[in-house]
């Protein structure tokens, strides 16, 4: 092939040369000639390669061509199509912000505020989701783009104003204004309030009913033709998507599981058809539709709040802008007030937290724009912004009669608790008059002008907004919620609630109620449900954490039971209670930079225990594998730093699968961090008082130390004192457990010693006289004595192999130690060698009296040999015993981490000294003996010693230090405290970032 395209280049070239005419215009004309040239050269490389680059490009811009054709032949052959697509991009294209509209001559393009939310997965445990095949999808393009069957039906669920119903009409309206995706422009979008539909779907039976024909109605207004909708989810299914919204707005359970039951029918009957649902989770989890997939929409990250900000201000001031504006200084006035605003929600613990949630974040900087003060808690601004929108005219006229905000309010809270109580998101606008009729008559309006009063109310404040000719509802859910909650309190119907627990469709305006009231009542409630129940712990746990007030009497029962669970032999729910603290833990987090929060609690025994089941990774002076009864919820201490720093991973991933925070990354803080933001002593549950215990430290990054607050230091200090006090009275007692070579060495002097005063004692008794009792008495001792040098000779050849072994120079001459016991060994057969005699005679004096005379100048040679070594033993044994004493000192207020300190047992390579104890330390082995692994510290702190490796020796000096205090930390009796804790960060991650699994 190479040679085909070379001959095909040079072929001018033979030509040329070979045919005249050629060569005479290429020499007449040479410019001319090799341009030509040059440019045939070019084609043909370059052609082969765009032959195949156009095949590639040919199926998508055949494609693209097809589909623009196909599009626009639509708008000219079909009316309707034009006519419905023109609806919907009426119908979608302002931005919808659920009744909090300040601004009354402008509105919002949704196409320039929205920013794309990210979904993924939730907890598994909550919601049962179909298994995919591919990768899961990052929003809500990459969804609708994928091929992945197990996509097709999808249930988004989100948190209350997370965005649900705006992400589906900005879908929609891009899909028809064709901005979308390559593959999805060429969807027909089909977008269903459910609430409008739900009494049709219950009145009918399920197969009466089908998705067509409730769309036709949809539609009627726009005259579509017989059977087109029917038509284009049977034969296009696959460029067809049921967007269907608000599964949770349908009040009535037995009504939700109805319309779950016609959506999976409509999914299986239209099968090649996407389905997108939306819900809340408490709304969606009773109903779980069979065979979704279930996604669920992450909170804001750092970045989107960012992205938001700046696009609603800049779209705000140049909708807000005059004619006689510049727009440089329209740009400048949004940036200004854009950077104002991100300020201040990132110096705010309380507002970078609710701003998270699309709906708060637009409340607080509609309240930025128009009001100026921010308040700090979900139930104020609530407050503020119903404020607002009712207060935007200080006074209402209805047919000459005047409404102050409070008289508006008390009407709305009215039909909001009716409409509560009736379960509906939705009612007609002659059943809204006759509920609040009462209440109008009360302001002196007639009921007949009731009709006045709600079109003013739509018109003027946005609360409410008319869904369908002759219905209303609110503008969101989270109204009618709050001033349920309100009228509530105002009533004195806390029985009512306290009825409702449990009930998902309540669960809001529960919080919200004791977010503005005195809860101890529902708390109580709670806990004195016959059967305890995990999910109401939880609930009065979640009340305790937003409530204006709870008797300390309530909270402490709350508390208890809390620490009740945490002691439980149950592992669901000890894991339940675990997860608890997890999610209170991260609200009461301080947020110092825009994505960055700090812990003020060490992590406790409770959250830890999950970590120790995976990993085997207990503190090392634990006898088991579960903490003690009653230390659940206090800090996990006696934790090495790369273990902290494992569970800050391990956390990462287990929080992103089972509890839901995908965009949540934990690493241990910076000593920075941890020195900025202190441990919060003053909090009020006493759990968590617990967690910010002062005599705990928290390992940070970098450098491998703990962090102390001034009082946790002083705690530390007076701990230091005493382990100093038992660490110094383990050094006087080593040799208790430990042989080291001077010991050694020392006693077999004495034993050499010994025994050569011994011979010289029975020497002395035959000069002083030879008597019978004597000679035969002597061959019992020289029995002895030989035994004797036996054990010395044994012990010899001991001390210098363990010498040899600790580098300890140590050199006898073997022929000395085998000749130890030769002349007692000549003096027994001076008696076995006489037949019949089995005693010493008077003759053998002279002989006795040589043979042990020998031995004895034997053992005083020996003791003149070991002088030296004895000498160089104790003398080492003596810097030894100073050295440990010394780097005692060098553990003052410092931490235990094993993994550190005996780190050098990686550098001792081959050596003939045994570290089985010690790794079994390391290992954390139950059965692991610590007398014996200092032992072998020891042993190598010798050898380090003798071979003059001074920082080894100063390492492994440590070490056994380190093995020291975790034994007596380990002691029962009079336990060592331990303080190496946990304190974690949370960086809010973007939610593209993958998560790494350890």
């Amino acid at each position: 092939m190479v040679a085909i395209k070379v001959t095909i280049a040079i072929t001018p070239l033979i030509l040329a040369l070979l045919v005249a005419p050629v060569r005479s215009f290429m020499n007449n004309n040479p410019y001319i000639s090799w341009s030509l040239l040059i440019f045939y050269g070019i084609g043909v490389i370059v052609f082969p390669v765009a032959k195949k680059i156009w095949k590639k490009l040919e199926p998508l811009i055949v494609e693209a061509i097809t589909d623009y054709i196909e599009h626009h032949a639509r708008l000219i052959f079909s009316k309707f199509y034009k006519r419905y697509v023109t609806k919907l991009r009426s119908q979608h294209r302002f931005f919808n912000v659920k009744g909090i509209t300040i601004q009354s001559t402008f509105s919002l393009e949704l196409q320039k505020v929205f920013v794309d939310l990210q979904i993924s997965p939730p907890r598994p445990s909550r919601l049962k989701t179909a298994k995919s095949s591919l990768e899961r999808p990052k929003n809500i393009w990459e969804l609708l783009e994928s091929k992945d069957p197990g996509y097709r039906i999808v249930a988004i669920i989100g948190k209350p104003g997370s965005g649900k119903t705006t992400l589906l009409q900005y879908v929609t309206l891009l899909i028809a204004i064709r901005k979308a995706t390559r593959r999805t422009k060429r969807y027909i979008p089909f977008h269903l309030p459910l609430r409008k539909y739900v009494k049709d779907v219950v009145a009918s039976s399920i197969e009466a009913l089908d998705l067509a024909s409730l769309l036709e109605r949809d539609l009627q207004e726009l005259k579509p033709p017989v059977g087109w909708v029917e038509h284009k989810l049977k034969n296009y299914g696959h460029r067809c998507v049921v967007l269907l919204d608000g599964l949770d707005e349908v009040a009535d359970a037995d009504n939700r599981k109805k319309l779950t039951t016609w959506v999976e029918h409509q999914a299986i009957h239209y099968g090649e058809t996407r389905f997108v649902i939306t819900s809340r989770p408490h709304g969606y989890e009773p109903n779980a539709i069979q065979g979704a997939t279930v996604l669920h929409i992450e909170d804001f990250s750092q970045e989107q709040i960012y992205d938001f900000v700046q696009k609603w201000y800049h779209t705000t001031e140049i909708a807000a802008a005059s004619k006689t504006d510049k727009m440089a200084d329209i740009i400048q006035r949004a940036e200004d007030n854009a950077t104002d605003l991100i300020q201040r929600i990132f110096q705010s613990d309380i507002l970078s937290k609710l701003a998270v949630n699309p709906l708060l974040l637009t409340m607080i900087t509609m309240v930025h724009r128009y009001v100026g003060k921010l308040p700090e808690m979900r139930a104020a601004l609530y407050e503020d912004i119903i404020r607002v929108l009712l207060g935007r005219r200080e006074e209402t006229f209805i047919k000459g009669i005047r409404l102050s905000y409070f008289q508006k309010r008390a009407i709305l809270q009215t039909l909001a608790l009716v409409q509560m109580q009736q379960r509906k998101r939705e009612i007609s606008t002659s059943e809204a008059i006759a509920i609040i009729g009462p209440d109008l008559q009360s302001v002196n309006i007639k009921p007949e002008d009731g009709p006045h009063f709600l079109e003013t109310m739509m018109k003027e404040s946005g609360l409410l907004m008319e869904t369908d000719p002759g219905f209303i509802a609110f503008a969101h859910l989270t109204y009618q919620e709050f001033l349920t909650a309100a009228e509530i309190k105002n009533r004195k119907m806390e029985d009512s609630l306290v009825n409702d627990l449990g009930d998902s469709w309540w669960h809001e305006t529960i919080l919200l109620y004791a977010a503005t009231s005195d809860a101890t009542g529902i708390v109580q409630a709670c806990l004195n449900q016959p059967q305890r129940s995990l999910e109401n712990l939880k609930l009065a746990y979640e009340i305790s954490q937003e409530a204006m007030q709870i008797a300390p009497k309530e909270r402490k029962r709350l508390e208890d039971l809390l620490v009740l669970e945490a002691d439980s032999a149950d592992r669901e729910a000890q894991q339940f209670a675990a997860d608890l603290i997890f999610e209170i833990r991260l609200k009461r987090m301080v947020r110092r930079a825009p994505n960055v929060d700090i812990d003020r609690f060490f992590i406790s025994h409770l959250e830890y225990q999950s970590f120790i089941h995976n990993t085997n990774r207990r503190p090392d002076h634990w006898s088991g594998l579960r903490y003690s009864f009653r230390e659940g919820l206090k800090p996990i201490v006696g934790v090495r730093r790369d273990d902290a720093e494992a569970f800050a991973r391990w956390l990462t991933v287990r929080a992103a699968r089972e509890l839901g925070h995908r965009t949540s990354k934990f690493r241990l803080p910076t000593e920075e961090e941890a020195s900025l933001v202190k441990t919060d002593q003053e909090v009020q549950d006493q759990n968590f008082k617990h967690l910010a215990n002062p005599e705990v430290g928290a390992w940070v990054m970098p450098a491998n130390v703990l962090v102390f607050s001034e009082k946790e230091k002083s705690a530390a200090s007076s701990y230091w004192l005493r382990m100093r006090v038992v660490g110094e009275s383990e050094t006087h007692r080593v040799g208790d457990y430990h042989s080291s070579i001077d010991s050694l060495l020392e006693e077999l002097d004495k034993q050499i010693e010994d025994l050569r005063k011994e011979l010289q004692a029975a020497q002395k008794r035959l000069d002083d006289a030879i008597l019978p009792s004597v000679l035969s008495a002597l061959p019992v001792e020289i029995d002895r004595y030989i035994e004797r040098l036996n054990e010395i000779r044994n012990a010899l050849r001991d001390a210098v192999s363990r010498a040899q072994k600790r580098s300890f120079n140590l050199t006898l001459d073997d022929g000395m130690i085998n000749e130890l016991p030769a002349d007692l060994i000549e003096l027994n057969r001076l008696r076995s060698g006489r037949a019949g005699a089995e005693e010493y005679q008077d003759t053998d004096a002279g002989k006795i009296r040589g043979f042990l005379s020998n031995a004895r100048v034997r053992l005083e040679s020996l003791r003149g040999v070991l002088y030296d070594p004895v000498s160089r033993a104790r003398q080492c044994q003596q810097n030894l015993m100073n050295l440990l004493s010394t780097e005692l000192n060098s553990f003052a207020g410092k931490p235990i981490d094993l993994d550190q300190q005996l780190a050098f047992l990686s550098k001792l390579g081959d050596i003939r000294l045994s570290t089985n104890e010690i790794q079994a330390v390391l290992r954390r082995e139950i059965g692991k003996d610590y007398t014996k692994a200092k032992s072998e510290l020891l042993a190598l702190a010798e050898y380090a010693l003798y071979q003059n490796k001074t920082e080894l020796l100063r390492e492994i000096l440590r070490g056994f230090w380190a093995v020291f205090f975790i034994e007596q930390r380990a002691n029962r009796q009079n336990p060592l405290p331990a303080w190496e804790g946990i304190r974690l960060v949370r960086e809010i991650r973007r939610p593209d970032e993958e998560t790494t699994i350890i």
